[in-house]
């Protein structure tokens, strides 16, 4: 039982090397990593999703292996469309994991105001990111965005 329980370990291993070897390494993200995404931010239990539009201006790789974009955010109300939010971002992806994290950054300061640092998951194909925030009073932001398909595709 022992060997058959070591070979069945000693295989999953092996396996997970495997498709660590097949991912994307660092530069190819930031190559590959679309400029924009689109989809919902929803704040808590409110049921009220905002359309959410993340645009990438820049992608790099840093010294310690992780990819780095920067850009901006936009996010409209969908029930009442003249409120929305605007702010630079700063996002960071690990190459090997694929966690997404990303910061709010305002210029100015707001009372009161604590901008979000989202952190996720981005598919392996770039296309999809879900994240989440959760505020000081355990209530919890939920981003959930999808890449703009260039039309060619």
């Amino acid at each position: 039982m022992l060997k058959k329980t070591s070979v069945v370990i000693l295989g999953l291993i092996a396996l997970a090397r495997f498709s660590f070897a097949d991912g994307m390494s660092a530069e190819e993200i930031g190559k590959a990593l679309p400029k924009s995404y689109s989809g919902t931010y929803v704040w808590g239990a409110s049921g009220s999703p905002w359309s959410a539009l993340v645009s990438f201006a820049d992608a790099k790789v840093l010294k310690d292996g992780t990819v780095e974009a920067t850009g901006t955010e936009h996010f409209v109300n969908s029930t009442n469309p003249s409120d929305t939010y605007d702010s630079k971002v700063r996002a960071t992806i690990n190459a090997q994991t694929l966690t997404f994290e990303m910061e709010e950054i305002y210029a100015g300061t707001k009372e009161g105001f604590v901008p979000m640092i989202y952190r996720g998951k981005i598919s392996s194909d770039l296309r999809y990111i879900d994240a989440s925030w959760i505020s000081t009073k355990s209530e919890k932001v939920t981003l959930t965005l999808t890449a703009a398909v260039p039309k060619s595709e």
